[in-house]
């Protein structure tokens, strides 16, 4: 049993070398399109907020849209494409990771 585990821990380091180059794309990929999945989101979401607000009347959502500042939605979207980034990047799979070690070998 102890030889069984040895063996496949020396199968899944070398097979595990092969996988870094795998890993470390697939997380660059998650990143950059969490931070555009994010930043839409977000821009979405602030605009979506100010056009069809729960409060106020029209006319408190019109001298909201009035002094609207572009920038606004940068910031938003910003905080949006980080948190999306996060995201997407923290739900890797499992299967996925070099370091992973499957059930039935290699």
């Amino acid at each position: 049993m102890h030889l069984q585990l040895r063996e496949r821990i020396a199968a899944a380091r070398s097979a595990g070398r092969q996988r870094w180059g795998q890993y470390l794309a697939a997380v660059a990929i998650r990143f950059v399109i969490g931070l555009l999945l994010g930043f839409l989101g977000g821009a979405f979401l602030l605009i979506s907020s100010l056009v069809t607000g729960r409060r106020g009347s029209g006319r408190q959502r019109l001298e909201l849209l009035e002094h609207f500042r572009p920038d606004w939605i940068l910031q938003v979207g910003t905080v949006g494409a980080v948190i999306g980034a996060i995201l997407c990047v923290w739900t890797i799979p499992r299967w996925q990771r070099p370091w992973y070690l499957p059930e039935d070998g290699i």
